[in-house]
């Protein structure tokens, strides 16, 4: 076979890294969501608007949400 006859198909770990990509995009609108609430609403979760912002600053790639709940569950612990 030629190489320029070669097909590339995709396999499970490209497939897996588009999920993982996709989940993360979903995740940081839901984020970024979350700026609209009050200061309330995030202390009632135990978040700051500091956090979000500094989660936020993470690479698009990264999902936001992981690091977010890691905060609140300490600050939730304390």
């Amino acid at each position: 076979m030629k190489f320029t006859q070669m097909r590339v198909r995709p396999g499970r770990g490209t497939t897996r890294w588009l999920a993982r990509l996709l989940r993360a995009i979903l995740n940081r609108r839901q984020v970024v969501a979350m700026l609209e609430m009050d200061e309330h609403e995030l202390k009632d979760m135990g978040l700051s608007r500091q956090d979000v912002r500094q989660v936020l600053k993470l690479p698009l790639w990264l999902d936001p949400s992981s690091p977010l709940n890691e905060v609140a569950r300490r600050r939730i612990a304390e």
